[in-house]
C-alpha cells in the first residue's frame, strides 16, 4: 500500500537587496518530506495536519463507532492526499432507479493550502463501481489547518463521521428528489458545455449516454461519474474536479443548468 507523505515546518527565508538570504520572521515553509521539496510558504499561525495522522484518526474513529468492515484506497498527487473508504456493510438503495450503493467516505488533505482537512460522503454503485462524491453543506467536515484543529482533530473526526453516518437516510431522499426530470438532448449539450467545458471529457461523456431525444438527469449524472471513476489515466485532482461537476448536475434544477458557466480551474 502506498506510504503517505509526512511534512514539517521549517524557517522561511527571503533574499535582501544584495541577494543574501534573510530569515522571514512572519512566515514558515511547509516541507513535504516524501517528495523532498517545499510545498508552500505559510503564515506563523499555520499548523500541519499530517496525512498519516489524519488517515489513522479516521480509522480509529471508525473502530470507536463499531465499524471494522471497510475497504480503503489511497492516492497522492503532489502535496495532496485522497483516501476513499468504502463501507460494504452499509448499503443505500435508491428506489426510484432501482440501484444500490455502498456508503463510504472520501478524505482529502494537502500540504500546499489548496484544501484543508476534508471528510465528504462517497457512495459506490454496486452495479458498476461508479463513485459518487457528495459535498453537501451540513454533511461532512472541512477545516483549514490551524492550531485549534490540530489539537482537537480526533474529536472533530469522530463527530464528523457520526454526522455523515446519521445523514445517510436524508441523503438518500435528497438524491432521489433530484433525479426525476428528463432533459432534451440539445439541452444536455448546453449543460455539458457550460458545466464541464473541457472537450476531451465532453466527448467521452457523450459516448457514455444512451441514444435518444430525452436523457434523464440520472443518466447524465452517471455518465459524468463513470468518466470520473473509470476514465483512462485520470489524475486524482481531475477525478475530484469531475465529481464536483457531477454533483452540480445532480443538485441544480434542470431548468437552471444550461445557464451555469464553467468554472476556471
Amino acid at each position: 500500500m502506498e506510504q503517505l507523505h509526512r511534512a514539517e515546518l521549517r524557517d522561511a527565508y527571503y533574499a535582501d537587496e544584495w541577494g543574501n538570504p534573510k530569515l522571514d520572521e512572519g512566515m514558515r515553509a511547509v516541507y513535504n518530506l516524501g517528495l523532498n521539496t517545499r510545498a508552500k510558504y505559510v503564515s506563523k499561525g499555520y499548523n500541519v495536519v499530517q496525512h498519516p495522522d489524519f488517515e489513522f484518526g479516521v480509522e480509529t474513529a471508525l473502530v470507536n463507532l463499531g465499524i471494522t468492515d471497510y475497504q480503503k484506497r489511497i492516492q497522492q498527487q503532489g502535496h495532496k492526499m485522497f483516501v476513499d473508504i468504502s463501507l460494504p456493510g452499509s448499503v443505500i438503495k435508491l428506489e426510484k432507479v432501482g440501484e444500490e450503493f455502498a456508503s463510504g467516505l472520501r478524505l482529502i488533505n494537502s500540504y500546499d493550502t489548496s484544501t484543508g482537512v476534508m471528510i465528504v460522503t462517497r457512495l459506490t454503485r454496486l452495479a458498476c463501481s461508479n463513485g459518487m462524491v457528495i459535498k453537501k453543506d451540513g454533511i461532512g467536515f472541512s477545516f483549514r489547518h490551524n492550531a485549534n484543529i490540530v489539537a482537537e482533530l480526533q474529536g472533530q473526526i469522530e463527530k464528523a463521521l457520526r454526522n455523515i453516518i446519521n445523514s445517510y437516510p436524508n441523503l438518500q431522499k435528497m438524491v432521489e428528489n433530484c433525479i426525476e426530470d428528463s432533459v432534451e438532448w440539445a439541452c444536455v449539450e448546453k449543460i455539458m458545455q457550460g458545466v464541464i467545458g473541457r472537450k476531451k471529457h465532453i466527448d467521452n461523456i457523450r459516448r457514455r449516454l444512451p441514444e435518444g431525444k430525452l436523457i434523464t438527469r440520472w443518466e447524465l449524472y452517471n455518465a459524468i461519474t463513470e468518466e470520473a471513476t473509470h476514465g483512462e489515466q485520470l489524475k486524482p485532482n481531475v477525478e475530484a474536479w469531475l465529481q464536483s461537476k457531477a454533483e452540480k448536475v445532480l443538485m441544480t434544477h434542470s431548468s437552471e443548468l444550461p445557464q451555469i458557466e464553467v468554472e476556471v480551474d
